[in-house]
């Protein structure tokens, strides 16, 4: 089975931008690892982000983690938005249409604005994510792990 997770970073600190990155593993703790370890690369560097207790539940960490990147990376206007891992596609599919729409919908545009995809499942069927995503919401068909894969796999 495979769980995804949502992660919404948004900062109008120094350079303004919009990251959404949607996670993908084989578990939950896998996605959960797998986030995790993101944020400790994008911003180990800059903040205390060690001392937070990444065994905890997703949304602590998150709240901590806002608190820390606020006041040790400077990042007064920075927030971090991150779901809890969910296995429904069609989550992850509306997850991907929010960003294309609110991309549209943005005439001044963020200086970075992007779409991240994090995990072997995902790596594998990025090539098709944004059709099958245009799909789902046009049609509001459910489309399954199984089909995601085996479309990405035709279409290589």
């Amino acid at each position: 089975m495979i769980y995804f997770i949502n992660c919404y970073e948004f900062s109008k600190s120094n350079d303004a931008y919009n990251n959404y990155t949607l996670f993908s593993g084989e578990s939950e703790s896998a996605v959960k690892a797998s986030l995790i370890e993101a944020l400790v690369n994008e911003w180990g560097d800059y903040s205390d982000i060690d001392y937070i207790d990444l065994d905890q539940e997703i949304s602590s960490i998150v709240s901590e983690f806002n608190s820390v990147i606020s006041t040790t990376a400077g990042m007064d206007e920075y927030d971090l938005s991150v779901s809890d891992p969910y296995t429904d596609t069609s989550r992850a599919f509306d997850f991907y249409n929010e960003y294309v729409d609110r991309d549209l919908d943005n005439p001044n545009r963020w200086e970075f604005y992007d779409f991240l995809f994090n995990g072997e499942f995902l790596d594998k069927c990025q090539n098709v994510f944004p059709y099958l995503s245009r799909l789902h919401g046009d049609t509001n068909v459910h489309i399954s792990t199984s089909h995601i894969s085996s479309i990405s796999e035709r279409l290589k």
